[in-house]
């Protein structure tokens, strides 16, 4: 399986406190992050971060 692009690009402790503020201000939702598989026929979205 490839390496998240997300992961890569943003530290763990970036990553952390992201989903902390996000379940402080929205504590019914949960931060997922959306990436496309490299070899997959789905259109390209134009974000990776949904609440």
């Amino acid at each position: 399986m490839a390496k998240s692009s997300f992961k890569l690009e943003h530290p763990l402790e970036r990553r952390q406190a992201e989903a902390a503020r996000i379940r402080e201000k929205y504590p019914d939702r949960i931060p997922v992050i959306v990436e496309r598989a490299e070899k997959s026929d789905v259109p390209d979205i134009d974000k990776k971060n949904f609440n």
